[in-house]
């Protein structure tokens, strides 16, 4: 489905900040009807409704070490939630941050629960694998099926891609009204050895915002508990070929998965 991104976005200013590592923060990011259409879809597949565009949207329990629930991107996304596979998202960011992204994306949607855990302090540098098949805007989306996205598993006839994460963002929406303390933003750190309750910046979840950032060996962040509220949101990657990013941090930088 091809995206005029140009209609979609409303037109605030997004700003650019440096500490504790460079990402980019906007609120307002799209139009009113679209963040009212995003939003409804998310409550109506949190509340068990099967959305028409996307019937097989469920969310579920399944990511190790990570207290939240989730519905990963696949090949059956449909509307609102294809703009964030579309090839003129996928494009937006890449020219943001300067990086030669090669067409794969992979992301979801997440559901933090009152309470939930805080995450690991981490910089999502890590190595993952794409089955190798496009559509026709040239996006690939992980076929966990055909090729597992951490591992690269699968049968051996598939034709695969490792691929290195290259560009992350969070963009938050269907949450309620954030206050200090409510907790539930996203912590930014510049090591590993920071508290997690110590961050340089903090990022709240504000309806209809987002952060993004290259994945380097210093975007060390991480999701911090909610007290009071859930959070909701839709997280997602750009890649880069692995020779590229290689190339660029070295080998020993990456991250694998355990």
């Amino acid at each position: 489905m091809r995206v005029d991104m140009a209609h979609l976005l409303d037109e605030r200013r997004w700003t650019l900040c440096n500490d504790p590592f460079p990402h980019i923060r906007a609120q307002n990011v799209f139009i009113p009807p679209l963040y009212a259409e995003l939003a409804a879809a998310f409550d109506a597949i949190l509340s068990g409704q099967a959305l028409a565009d996307w019937p097989e949207a469920r969310f579920v329990r399944g990511m190790p070490n990570y207290d939240a629930s989730g519905i990963a991107f696949d090949t059956h996304v449909g509307w609102p939630f294809s703009v964030f596979i579309s090839r003129a998202w996928h494009d937006l960011f890449a020219r943001l941050f300067a990086v030669d992204a090669n067409g794969c994306i992979h992301g979801g949607l997440h559901h933090h629960a009152v309470g939930s855990l805080n995450g690991w302090i981490h910089n999502d540098l890590n190595p993952v694998w794409f089955a190798d098949s496009e559509d026709a805007e040239g996006i690939v989306i992980p076929r966990q099926a055909l090729c597992t996205y951490c591992e690269g598993a699968g049968p051996a006839e598939v034709r695969r891609r490792e691929a290195v994460r290259a560009v992350a963002v969070i963009y938050y929406l269907s949450n309620p009204e954030w206050q200090p303390g409510d907790g539930g933003e996203t912590g930014l750190y510049r090591s590993l050895r920071d508290a997690i309750d110590q961050p340089v910046a903090t990022v709240p979840p504000l309806n209809n915002s987002l952060v993004a950032f290259e994945c380097t060996p210093g975007s060390y962040h991480t999701f911090r508990s909610n007290v009071r509220h859930p959070r909701n949101s839709v997280v997602m990657w750009l890649h880069v070929e692995k020779a590229a990013a290689v190339a660029r941090w070295g080998e020993s930088a990456l991250v694998r998965f355990s």
